[in-house]
């Protein structure tokens, strides 16, 4: 069959959507996920989230003083970016074979990807007053949580007491630790099923049948073991962490409006609009807003403390599911190609090990003798040192690779691609807390290339020995070969150029001498 056999044979075939058409809106789709990613990673972009998240900042401070909060925030990398392109389109696709549809348009949705380029979450993380007379909120939940929040202290504080007497029989311990699932299951939300490996709920209810047959029997201990005092010193330190959770929650809901509803943040051009309120079954919970600003959308969240840590570090580790993690195993291979055991046995091992549990050299004290040196060998801390000495021995046994290979016969040298890595995967990160010289200051303390590399090896709250090796080579790589990059060098004089501590007087200046970008760019928007 020749070329215009082929061509009749197309264009005989019946199309719901006309291809040319179709491939010129996908273009234009990706081409404007492009531009404005383009647009939110310029300096301007990230000189405007430094001002914004300040304005938001010192608003709370204002409005609400006895609420301490910070704002992370961050602009998706490289390498999320496309991640989100890659999933969205084939979702649209996958979409377009099963339904008769006319408008492409209306069917690839390019809000998913572009969305949360920019992104921030407001932390709440402490009342600096338990006194609820103190909390105005009109809301009567935020009045009734704030009361239990103060019975919860109060119990807490008794039974501390008690448990310091030394002396309970077994009949009290289950009316305690009933009482205190009881509260626990109070104070969590009911759309946790998976926070805990046993719900609350469903350890009260074993609990209960357990007290039911010793009550019938009357089969009760004169005292009861450790292990059931450190039960309760655990269920006592649960309830520690969850006395705000679901007040802290209740006041974010209040004061969002109120906050992005401010003189501030209009004069900013921002309009806040409310998204969604989720609660994961792993313990997520989050408030999500949208903020329409002159430089794109911003997906905002609220979190109190307790989730904010649970979504970093805990159940809810955001960085653990699938297609978040990277693999870091190609930069390695065995020292000694002879090696009895396989490159993956020690890479597994380093990579389950938290550089910071190691002890150091400088650590371990000077021995004026052997006998001082094996009394300190039998210490934890001695204990600690051996396994840190062992594990150093793992490490001599693998090595970063001079030259990465890859499928397509291409090579590089590992440096050069280790720092072209660092900035294709890392995102734009900062934090906007309280100013460091005045108490009317907002504070941006930002994250430099090996800060953000860090926090994409980070697994839940500590870097392993593999990925501190890998760091290491980068800060190394960074103060020698990277003061070439012509790139690395924009990139920090970028950096030196955006704000550190910001003002009320200097978020007004801001608006003041950028009025007519702000209003350009606002006014594009609209127009699209």
């Amino acid at each position: 069959m020749n070329s215009t056999e082929k061509n009749d044979f197309k264009d005989r075939l019946h199309y719901p959507i006309d291809i040319k058409e179709q491939q010129k809106i996908l273009d234009n789709s990706i081409g404007e996920l492009a531009d404005q990613f383009i647009k939110s990673n310029t300096v301007e972009n990230r000189e405007f989230l430094s001002y914004l998240t300040a304005a938001i900042y010192l608003t709370y401070k204002e409005l609400y003083p006895n609420l301490s909060i910070y704002i992370p925030f961050r602009i998706k990398s490289d390498h999320s970016f496309m991640q989100n392109i890659k999933k969205e389109i084939p979702n649209s696709i996958e979409k377009l074979s099963k339904e008769d549809v006319n408008n492409l348009e209306d069917l690839f949705d390019t809000e998913k990807i572009s969305d949360d380029i920019s992104a921030a979450t407001i932390v709440l993380d402490h009342l600096k007053t338990s006194d609820e007379k103190n909390l105005d909120y009109s809301n009567e939940l935020i009045d009734e949580l704030s009361k239990k929040r103060s019975k919860n202290l109060i119990f807490i504080e008794n039974l501390e007491s008690r448990l310091k007497d030394g002396f309970m029989d077994e009949e009290e311990y289950y009316s305690i630790k009933r009482e205190l699932l009881e509260r626990l299951v109070d104070s969590t939300y009911p759309e946790f099923t998976l926070e805990r490996t046993i719900p609350y709920s469903t350890e009260l209810e074993k609990l209960d049948n357990i007290y039911q047959e010793k009550l019938e029997t009357a089969n009760f201990s004169s005292s009861i073991s450790k292990y059931q005092t450190e039960d309760l010193n655990l269920l006592i330190k649960d309830l520690k962490f969850r006395l705000s959770d679901k007040l802290e929650y209740e006041i974010l809901r209040e004061t969002l409006p109120v906050v992005l509803n401010s003189p501030l943040l209009k004069a900013l051009n921002v309009k806040a609009e409310f998204k969604k309120d989720s609660k994961k079954p792993n313990g997520f919970a989050a408030i999500y807003y949208e903020l329409n600003t002159p430089f794109g959308k911003v997906e905002l969240q609220a979190q109190p403390n307790q989730r904010y840590y649970e979504a970093k570090k805990g159940s809810a580790f955001h960085s653990g599911v699938a297609g978040k993690q990277f693999n870091i195993d190609s930069f390695f291979e065995l020292s000694n190609p002879k090696d009895d055991k396989p490159l993956d046995f020690y890479l597994k091992k380093l990579n389950a090990i938290p550089v910071d549990s190691l002890v150091s050299d400088i650590e371990v004290p000077k021995f004026n003798s052997e006998q001082e040196k094996k009394e300190f060998l039998r210490t934890p801390e001695g204990h600690r040192y051996m396994k840190s000495e062992k594990i150093k021995e793992l490490a001599n046994h693998i090595k970063i690779k001079d030259t990465m290979h890859f499928s397509d016969n291409h090579s590089s040298d590992t440096d050069s691609y280790l720092f072209g890595l660092a900035k294709f995967i890392s995102p734009y990160m900062n934090v906007c807390s309280s100013g460091h010289t005045s108490f009317s200051t907002a504070s941006i303390h930002q994250k430099n290339l090996v800060g953000e590399f860090s926090e994409v090896l980070r697994r839940r709250d500590s870097t392993t020995y593999l990925g501190n090796m890998l760091i290491e080579r980068l800060k190394n790589i960074l103060s020698t070969k990277g003061i070439k990059d012509s790139s690395y060098q924009k990139m920090v004089q970028d950096s030196l150029s955006l704000p550190r501590e910001i003002s009320k007087h200097d978020i007004i200046e801001y608006i003041h001498t950028h009025k007519d970008i702000l209003e350009k760019n606002h006014e594009q928007d609209i127009e699209k």
